[in-house]
């Protein structure tokens, strides 16, 4: 492992525990917000847009503002594109209940971000540890 993968394990050894629940949290968000429409109108139960800002938007957050200062500058700059593309959809006033929200042009650029800052943080090589660090 390099680079991120490599960063993580060192908070890890040096117990920076919120730090490596942040990143616990946003790797499973950032999934979702890749994700195709389909798959994620199957995957968020109830109010799609209360439960995507909640559960899915908000870890990104706090991912920014708990590791925003230490992380790379790439991730750091992806991360935050995404955060800012999370607030552009939260500001379109998302219906609730409506399960086609997923379908509206905007998330598509937010699906892309997701997917590069995954690339950055090397999701891949992360994601099977994510258990065993948090």
């Amino acid at each position: 492992m390099t680079g991120f993968s490599n960063l993580i394990w060192q908070w890890y050894g040096a117990e920076e525990h919120e730090r490596i629940a942040a990143i616990s949290k946003a790797i499973p968000a950032l999934e979702f917000l890749a994700m195709d429409a389909e798959l994620q109108q199957l995957t968020i139960p109830d109010c799609p847009a209360c439960e995507v800002w909640s559960s899915k938007m908000l870890p990104i957050h706090a991912t920014v503002e708990a590791c925003g200062a230490v992380l790379p500058d790439d991730v750091s700059s992806l991360l935050g594109r995404v955060w800012g593309l999370c607030q552009s959809l939260n500001d379109l006033e998302l219906p609730c209940h409506d399960r086609t929200i997923f379908e509206f042009e905007q998330w598509q650029p937010l699906r892309e971000a997701a997917r590069q800052v995954l690339i950055a943080m090397e999701a891949a090589a992360i994601e099977p540890f994510l258990s065993d660090l948090s």
